[in-house]
């Protein structure tokens, strides 16, 4: 994603970076937690109208302002990604607490 050449190049160019919204139906992904992290991250994602990208609005910002998106952009991304992972998965052991403590609790004695 060099700011230099590329078809990316004019990433970094002040103006014409609208974000537009996809319509819900579309499974689209944000292409830069896609890149930094190998996984789909599909939260409000809209599409730069110059760039031609879909990013979700944390990137939108970062994408056209950041040079280096390969350092602690990406390095930060993968974190993101990591603690959500972890959040996901402490959500699924509360869930299925709750589920076996009602579950025994509906049970005849």
């Amino acid at each position: 994603m060099d700011p230099k050449k590329g078809d990316l190049k004019d990433r970094l160019v002040d103006g014409g970076h609208w974000p537009k919204g996809i319509a819900p139906d579309k499974d689209v992904n944000c292409q830069l937690h896609r890149w930094a992290t190998g996984r789909k991250h599909r939260a409000k994602v809209m599409k730069c109208m110059q760039c031609n990208v879909n990013l979700c609005i944390g990137c939108f910002y970062i994408f056209h302002t950041k040079p280096d998106l390969t350092g602690d952009v990406k390095r930060e991304l993968q974190l993101e990604d990591k603690t959500n992972e972890e959040r996901v998965r402490e959500t699924a052991k509360n869930v299925t607490a709750v589920y076996y403590f009602f579950k025994q609790s509906m049970e005849p004695n």
